[in-house]
């Protein structure tokens, strides 16, 4: 059989004209879809993250921006065409509130840098800011966190928290201090306190967040309260008590040349005033104390003192076992520390001359 017959049909059953014609439309679908491949993958890459985290600048609280999510936000001679996604707002240092936002990546828009600070404008405001990770979530990962501070504080400061222990951004509840213990310390009305708090915070590199700062042990966050700012330092993280097991423990306390006036103050029963497991008295005994005289030819002589007496106090504590070690008021107990307590109406210092953990 010809190839053409002498109709023009090839191989006797199309029409070459129309099989020409079928070709190049064929062809010219495969070239556009070809093209539109090749022009899909030079602007979007799948897997390249569609949104980024940034830490603004701490701001003045009252001040500050009110970065929203849906805000359109650029970045000063960079990339525009961004939305904000969701916002996150901690207490920063010195009275400041730090905002924490994601922010969609514009299609096919340059990524900004991660590390150098930024400048991002609005049709409303401005505000430097740092890209701290890029991700394709569109809201922070926000956790409740326990976390364990430490801190000195005042005698009036220690009141307020027992007034008050919910931590605030101004009027609003950021977190909320669910356990607190506090030891008095040699300097005459301060102590030393331990906070258990439920803190808000948000994960970024790993780590969760607040204020801007990491949440781990030794670094310094302040704790904004409805009654003044506590200076608090992570002890430790995922627990709101202090470390140790709970251990009932005697303690026997030797206190020395101790005035009349101050020995009839202190009696069996008494409780120590602070916050957490104080120490409670349950034996006490006292005999006259020792001074040194000098007689008439110049000797001297050991004597009783006419008013000065030296007690002995046996105290029922709420120590902490941790390992091979109690710990009462925040330190080991050992023969020879000096501990100091407060009673309330009278705070004395005195030395460990013997202890037993049950």
């Amino acid at each position: 059989m010809p190839l053409v017959d002498d109709d023009g049909r090839l191989f006797g059953v199309v029409n070459l004209i129309d099989a020409i014609v079928l070709v190049f439309v064929v062809s010219a679908v495969v070239a556009g879809v070809f093209l539109v491949v090749l022009d899909g993958e030079r602007t979007t890459d799948p897997d390249a993250p569609s949104h980024m985290t940034v830490i603004f600048e701490p701001q003045l609280e009252g001040l500050e921006p009110e970065v929203a999510p849906g805000d359109r936000i650029s970045i000063a001679d960079g990339p525009g065409g961004m939305n904000v996604t969701d916002v996150f707002r901690t207490p920063g240092r010195n009275g400041t509130v730090v905002t924490v936002a994601k922010v969609a990546i514009g299609a096919g828009a340059e990524k900004p840098k991660a590390g150098p600070r930024h400048r991002f404008e609005t049709e409303s405001y401005a505000i430097n800011g740092t890209v701290r990770q890029f991700s394709n979530q569109s809201t922070l990962r926000v956790d409740q966190t326990d976390v364990r501070f430490s801190a000195t504080v005042s005698e009036s400061r220690l009141d307020r928290i027992q007034r008050d222990g919910t931590l605030r951004i101004g009027t609003e509840a950021v977190g909320q201090v669910e356990s607190a213990s506090a030891y008095p310390i040699e300097n005459a009305s301060m102590y030393r306190i331990g906070l258990g708090v439920s803190l808000p915070t948000v994960r970024i590199d790993g780590y969760p967040m607040y204020g801007g700062q990491p949440v781990r042990p030794g670094v310094q966050h302040p704790l904004y309260l409805e009654n003044g700012t506590v200076a608090g330092v992570v002890d430790s993280v995922g627990r709101l008590e202090p470390v140790g097991e709970s251990t009932p423990t005697t303690v026997v306390v030797s206190l020395e040349g101790v005035s009349a006036t101050r020995s009839d103050a202190l009696t069996v029963g008494l409780n120590e005033s602070h916050l957490g497991t104080p120490a409670t008295i349950t034996d006490l005994s006292s005999s006259p104390a020792s001074t040194v005289l000098t007689t008439d030819s110049g000797e001297f002589v050991t004597a009783s003192h006419p008013t000065q007496r030296d007690i002995s106090l046996v105290l029922a504590v709420e120590g902490r076992r941790l390992g091979d070690h109690l710990y009462f008021h925040g330190a080991p107990l050992r023969i020879g520390r000096v501990v100091t307590l407060d009673f309330g109406h009278i705070r004395v210092r005195g030395t460990v001359v013997d202890f037993d953990g049950d």
